[in-house]
């Protein structure tokens, strides 16, 4: 078992988890297990802490395991200015997955998200200053002609997210809610 998802059990009995799914091709969801999005037999879902060890057994289920939370990783050199490709960077202390002598830091990267739910407003996806750090924000669920060649949904400039992060209720605002794809 996924040491992450053993670490997992241990806690409120009923508490809901998170974890990734995947399962033998046609078969359903063990018993209690409730999938949130589903790409083939690939699947997030929830489950109650007491059924991570059935479900875990299920034959039908190839592999769980826990959801990771990620977050921005430190840039080493945003004190320093802008890189000189032949200067070695030190990485921050305790930051050691990033080899010395790499120079490449992230900074700059463009990350694209496919998923329903984006909370556009959420702190980690604004900048210091409250505007976003999204370029665009594509609600494909929306009425619309959306972009092209796809012709449906659509699509939230970065402009008109910042309008609405300035409101007092940037999801009313901007005609978007990210739980509006999931009623529960």
């Amino acid at each position: 078992m996924d040491p992450a998802l053993q670490e997992l059990i241990e806690g409120e009995a009923d508490e809901e988890i998170e974890a990734i799914i995947r399962l033998e091709p046609g078969r359903p969801p063990p018993p209690h297990v409730r999938i949130i999005a589903q790409f083939g037999e690939i699947a997030t879902c929830r489950l109650p802490r007491r059924r991570i060890a059935a479900a875990w057994a299920d034959s039908g289920v190839i592999s769980l395991k826990a959801a990771r939370v990620f977050g921005v990783d430190p840039d080493p050199i945003a004190a320093e200015g802008p890189l000189d490709v032949e200067t070695h960077v030190e990485p921050q202390p305790g930051d050691t997955r990033r080899p010395a002598w790499l120079p490449e830091t992230g900074r700059g990267v463009v990350v694209g998200v496919i998923d329903w739910g984006f909370d556009f407003a959420h702190p980690n996806f604004r900048n210091p200053d409250g505007s976003t750090r999204a370029l665009a924000l594509w609600d494909q669920s929306a009425p619309g002609p959306g972009p092209l060649p796809y012709g449906y949904g659509r699509v939230f400039q970065r402009e008109e997210i910042n309008r609405a992060l300035r409101a007092d209720d940037p999801y009313t605002t901007l005609g978007y809610h990210p739980a509006s794809g999931d009623p529960t």
